[in-house]
């Protein structure tokens, strides 16, 4: 164990001493005088860190090494053109991400909540005939929570969500309004209805109409989201979802990465 604390403890040391913190360790090892955190309850905190990120790291190197051993094109791809495997590791992240192994899962529906957790395990798992029952059971279990509270606007947005997911266009149309004149200030709630309009209605104007007054307001993480969310797949081309993307990013100071404009490995795409 010494030889896992001790670069901990000499990065503590370090980063108590430097006034410039650009990293999460140095930040970590600041001294806080709100809180009061003494140096060995920092370094545990970083060693738990460090642990976890070996634990990730790993489980996710899995994930990248068994793809490339089940896809051959893509190894020898990877192996001729090195420039790729920025991008393809990326892609490797969003393809295997290690929530799906190490995230909660779902073993038996609690409110309307719980039945659109259970589509969205459903629909990863590709089995579609049970993305309909739940989403059967999303409007079911949503309408009851509406009829309790007219108010209720998660329950409002997951009526439209269901109504989406098993084809019922105008009544989706019909739940995202009324969601949206009851809450009309819920950003989340406005960009999952985003991702409704683009993904499942495959309505472009609407879609980029109700992420534009979405991310115009929306914090860092948001825009990160909707910069990679497949979700917006069908309207990513379009130079009005672009200026938006990096109007937002420009707004909250995210830079692009140089290497996310480089194709990925076709194989790894799909």
């Amino acid at each position: 164990m010494d030889g896992l604390t001790e670069p901990v403890t000499r990065a503590v040391e370090l980063g108590a001493s430097t006034k410039d913190v650009d990293d999460l360790l140095a930040l970590q090892a600041k001294p806080d005088s709100k809180s009061g955190k003494a140096r060995d309850l920092i370094l545990d905190m970083l060693v738990v860190l460090v642990l976890a990120g070996l634990d990730t790291t790993r489980g996710q190197l899995g994930y990248l090494f068994r793809h490339l051993a089940d896809n051959p094109d893509d190894r020898h791809r990877l192996a001729a053109e090195p420039a790729l495997i920025p991008s393809a590791v990326q892609e490797a992240l969003r393809l295997y991400t290690i929530i799906f192994g190490d995230g909660r899962k779902v073993t038996r529906e609690t409110d309307f909540h719980g039945w659109a957790m259970l589509a969205s395990c459903y629909l990863a798992l590709g089995e579609q005939a049970k993305v309909r029952e739940a989403a059967k059971k999303m409007v079911s279990e949503a309408q009851k929570a509406v009829q309790q509270d007219p108010s209720n606007g998660a329950a409002l947005g997951i009526l439209a969500g269901g109504y989406a997911i098993l084809g019922e266009v105008e009544k989706t149309r019909e739940w995202i309004d009324r969601a949206l004149l009851i809450d009309p200030d819920n950003l989340t709630m406005r960009y999952n209805f985003a991702c409704i309009l683009a993904a499942n209605l495959q309505d472009k104007e609407a879609a980029l109409k109700m992420l534009a007054t979405t991310l115009s307001r929306s914090g860092t993480f948001q825009v990160m989201v909707a910069d990679t969310d497949t979700d917006f797949d069908s309207i990513r081309d379009d130079p009005r979802f672009q200026k938006m993307i990096a109007d937002a990013k420009k707004r909250h100071g995210i830079k692009d990465d140089p290497v996310a404009a480089t194709p990925a490995p076709n194989a790894a795409a799909n």
